[in-house]
């Protein structure tokens, strides 16, 4: 991997959840670090060659039935019922949408000292899934 190119972890959030919590970027930029240092010592990129490229994006649970309406089906996967997702075995990168629904963005915003941990927990499982379907070690 050269200094230039893209972590293989990378977080987004939708704009309509940085418009409701002005600080979900910085969150994003620390979780987006530490998953890819626990997948490097987990020893997902052994095989330079082979590496999988993900991008996590957060999302409403509109902006979710939104993408599953704009894509199908037969291009986006469910992964659990908040959770899609998309593989190109060709470029062997994977895209997820993930998504806040209505009753934790409600808790969220009523509570916002519990957004940093419920979006570390959520990304983690996530990630953990993929691990199990592509056979790499859990973090």
């Amino acid at each position: 991997m050269t200094i230039h190119e893209p972590l293989p972890v990378t977080i987004e959030s939708s704009n309509a959840l940085k418009t409701k919590f002005s600080h979900l970027r910085s969150i994003n930029n620390r979780l987006e670090a530490q998953i890819n240092f626990q997948t490097l010592t987990a020893n997902w990129y052994s095989i330079e060659e082979n590496i999988l490229h993900i991008q996590l994006n957060l999302v409403t649970q509109e902006e979710l039935e939104s993408y599953k309406i704009k894509y199908g089906t037969d291009f986006l996967e469910a992964v659990a019922d908040d959770i899609f997702g998309n593989y190109q075995t060709t470029s062997n990168h994977l895209q997820c949408f993930i998504a806040i629904t209505t009753g934790e963005l409600t808790l969220l915003q009523q509570q916002q000292k519990l957004l940093t941990g419920y979006i570390q927990l959520k990304v983690i499982k996530v990630i953990n899934l993929i691990a199990n379907k592509m056979q790499l070690p859990t973090i």
